[in-house]
């Protein structure tokens, strides 16, 4: 089990997601857990057909609603990133794209707005001084 939850752990930090929605990721992940387990735990109890299709069916109801918030926040990130300005700017030294986009754009998660600054300036590597670059930014 310790090795279970070790990879699991380890699984988590890999994610490119900020402190805050790692945390937030394992809380959903262990609370979804322990519902599932609580409403398992009381289906083997049952011994009416009745309680058991209404244990299967909220079980059922609750992974739904899991998957459903997760899409809500793809959804609001895509909204974010679509509904962005761009704003142009020129790259002076010291900067790295990451804290720009945590600089442009700090409601989105910051690798995210990385991948999207690479796509909408065609950026495969390192980023020079004096460049410029399109950036995204709420309107």
């Amino acid at each position: 089990m310790d090795i279970l939850l070790d990879k699991f752990i380890t699984f988590v930090k890999e994610l490119q997601k900020t402190d805050e929605e790692r945390h937030t990721f394992m809380v959903g992940i262990f609370s979804t857990l322990f519902f599932e387990l609580g409403v398992f735990y009381e289906l083997l109890k049952c011994k009416n057909i009745h309680d058991i299709i209404r244990y299967i069916a909220l079980g059922f109801l609750f992974i739904v609603i899991c998957v459903l918030l997760i899409l809500s926040s793809k959804i609001y990130e895509y909204y974010i990133f679509s509904s962005a300005e761009y704003v142009l700017y020129i790259v002076q030294k010291g900067d790295t794209l990451l804290e720009l986009a945590k600089c442009y754009l700090p409601e989105c998660n910051p690798s995210k707005t990385l991948e999207i600054i690479k796509l909408k300036n065609s950026i495969k590597g390192t980023i020079n001084p004096g460049e410029a670059i399109l950036l995204p930014t709420k309107k």
